[in-house]
């Protein structure tokens, strides 16, 4: 571990102290029985969510072990694909073994600086982004964005749900209400598509809800990351018509959530403790990273507003068969987007059709060959994305930035489209 990391790990208060919920908190209800803070209209521009956590703070990283056991008690590990299918990684299991190059080892939780700019439609989370690792410590794709929610009411957030970790979204999610004290139960619902399922472990037609029940049920000492903490202790039920699921976690009211153990809808086990973390010493620079921030959620909506959503019946996947409609179609949308844009940005899209690839760029048909793009480029065609660094996202005032759009993915044509600055 990192000696400032250490350092400021052992100089937290690692103390659960109970406390009376508060009253200015709202049910949200997409997540019945989970909290949302409310804010006057006005404060809203501000990106709150984010900015008013006090432990889940914009910049702190969290580094988990994890480690699976199969419904046979087998201790298994798995690795994703190289390349992208249709915009989606494929994953298989591995056996666990110190010559497992590719294996999932830990999972890493970063915290973004800032909020999402999706209140005008009830988002109100915070923005973190799972990584997945390797042995030897590589990132290993595809990173996942997701949300938490952090107030004076309750702690909630998202699990990392790639992979393996798919199994996840029939679990309880981590959750914690006030008052923090032993004996504290309530209860959350959640409503799941049937994209979530999986013949590894099981398939359903249409939507399910869990119903979850939770425990506050001790408080214990536990030791992780080198030093000894203080947890809440709370065990989780969730059932539907596929089954029972459970997980047990340990919660800490400065640091959050340490520990998971989930049981799964098959019977197989998921541990994730941690093992290191980094806490931001200071608040972000937060009116920078907000007016970046707010800039690039603009142009990210500019850019699905002109090109169309990312689904098959997208426009252009009707061109897929007729290449020179469709590079009129492509020429068309970026001019329509670079006469949108402020002049310090500029708009580029790549697209691969087939046998041949094309770039354009402010406007004009700059590239056209049947060679593979840079690999950077590559990776986004492949969904190889990280989770961005604090340091890096601070390293962007006042100089280069990138607004980037998932690849569109029809049958015979990918695309993606970038609005850079300088």
């Amino acid at each position: 571990m990192n000696p400032k990391t250490l350092l400021l790990f052992l100089t937290l208060n690692l103390s659960c102290t109970p406390e009376k919920s508060p009253k200015n908190c709202t049910e949200d209800p997409d997540l019945p029985g989970v909290l949302y803070a409310e804010y006057p209209a006005a404060d809203l521009e501000n990106l709150p969510f984010t900015k008013d956590n006090r432990i889940y703070r914009g910049g702190n990283t969290y580094r988990f072990a994890f480690t699976y056991q199969s419904p046979t008690g087998e201790d298994l590990s798995f690795a994703f694909a190289e390349k992208a299918e249709k915009g989606k990684f494929p994953w298989t299991f591995k056996k666990k073994t110190p010559d497992c190059p590719d294996c999932i080892v830990a999972v890493e939780m970063q915290v973004k600086p800032t909020d999402k700019v999706k209140y005008q439609s009830g988002y109100h989370q915070t923005d973190i982004c799972y990584t997945y690792l390797t042995r030897t410590g590589a990132l290993n794709y595809p990173a996942q964005n997701t949300g938490l929610i952090e107030n004076d009411c309750n702690v909630w957030l998202h699990p990392p749900r790639s992979g393996l970790f798919r199994v996840l979204e029939l679990n309880p999610f981590p959750h914690i209400k006030k008052p923090y004290e032993v004996g504290h139960s309530f209860e959350s619902a959640l409503k799941i598509g049937s994209h979530w399922q999986d013949e590894r472990w099981r398939e359903w037609e249409g939507s399910i809800t869990n119903q979850t029940t939770y425990r506050i049920f001790e408080n214990a000492v536990l030791h992780v990351a080198g030093s000894d903490i203080s947890c809440l202790i709370t065990e989780a039920k969730a059932g539907s018509e596929l089954g029972n699921t459970y997980l047990k976690t340990w919660f800490n009211d400065t640091i959050g959530f340490v520990k998971y153990e989930y049981t799964n809808i098959d019977g197989s086990k998921i541990m994730l403790e941690l093992d290191s973390f980094f806490i931001y010493e200071s608040r972000p620079p937060q009116k920078k990273a907000q007016a970046k921030d707010l800039a690039i959620q603009k142009t990210e909506t500019q850019i699905k507003k002109i090109f169309g959503a990312n689904q098959p019946n997208n426009p252009a996947c009707s061109l897929a068969e007729k290449p020179t409609e469709l590079t009129d179609f492509m020429l068309k949308k970026a001019r329509q987007l670079k006469d949108t844009l402020p002049a310090k940005q500029q708009a580029i899209v790549y697209v691969k059709h087939k046998d041949r690839s094309f770039k354009i760029e402010n406007g004009a048909l700059s590239v056209f060959s049947k060679k593979p793009f840079p690999d950077h480029i590559e990776d986004r065609f492949n969904r190889k994305f990280s989770c961005r660094k604090y340091d890096y996202w601070e390293s962007l005032y006042p100089g280069y930035t990138e607004t980037f759009v998932k690849p569109y993915f029809c049958e015979g044509l990918t695309f993606v489209v970038f609005a850079v600055a300088f």
